[in-house]
C-alpha cells in the first residue's frame, strides 16, 4: 500500500467561504482544475509535489476558457497556507471530499 492510500478523513476548512460562482466571478486571473494527476508521485514527508492539471480553466476577470497541458509544482504546506478562501460546494478527488480552494499564488 502506498502512502497515498493511507490518507482518509481529510477536511479543508476556511474562515472565508462563499459560492463557487462568486468565487470565480471575483477571481482576476487564476486557474481552476476539477483533478490532478500524478500526486502518488509526491513526497509525503516534505510536501513536495510536481502534479499536472486535470480539466483545468483559465480564469481572468471571472471568465473561464479551457486550458491544457498544465504542470504546477511547489510544497503543499505553502500551497494551504496561501489560501484566501473555499468554496461552499465540494467535489470528491480520490480519497478527498473538499471544496474548491482560492489560492493566491504570484506565478499567474
Amino acid at each position: 500500500m502506498n502512502t497515498f492510500q493511507k490518507f482518509g478523513n481529510v477536511v479543508v476548512e476556511h474562515q472565508e467561504k462563499m459560492p463557487l460562482k462568486r468565487l470565480i466571478e471575483e477571481t482576476d486571473k487564476g486557474i481552476i482544475t476539477k483533478g490532478i494527476i500524478g500526486a502518488y508521485s509526491s513526497d509525503y514527508i516534505s510536501g513536495d509535489f510536481s502534479v499536472t492539471l486535470d480539466e483545468c480553466s483559465l480564469i481572468e476577470n471571472g471568465n473561464m476558457s479551457k486550458i491544457e497541458n498544465v504542470t504546477i509544482g511547489g510544497s503543499i504546506f505553502d500551497l494551504l497556507m496561501s489560501t484566501e478562501c473555499v468554496s461552499d460546494e465540494k467535489v470528491q478527488s480520490g480519497h478527498f471530499i473538499i471544496p474548491y480552494i482560492k489560492i493566491f499564488w504570484s506565478l499567474l
